[in-house]
């Protein structure tokens, strides 16, 4: 088993969470992991669309030619 700690959250918070797991037969812990995974792809996500709102516009059309052309090639 994993070493464990506490954390303070408020009541309500906690209480939220325990209903989740109740509702879904999971523990508190793993309805957390789930959150914080949520989290971590909704930030990857952002930082993606970041990026491709930095990108310029000449590298984009040169990336959209470049994938018709492999549509076309495979036949996609």
């Amino acid at each position: 088993m994993a070493e464990q700690t506490t954390i303070k959250v408020p009541v309500d918070l906690r209480d939220e969470i325990k209903v989740i797991a109740q509702q879904r037969g999971e523990s508190m812990p793993s309805i957390i992991e789930e959150m914080l995974e949520l989290y971590r792809e909704e930030m990857r996500m952002r930082r993606l669309e970041n990026q491709v709102q930095a990108t310029p516009p000449e590298q984009i059309e040169s990336y959209i030619a470049e994938t018709a052309e492999w549509d076309k090639a495979y036949d996609w």
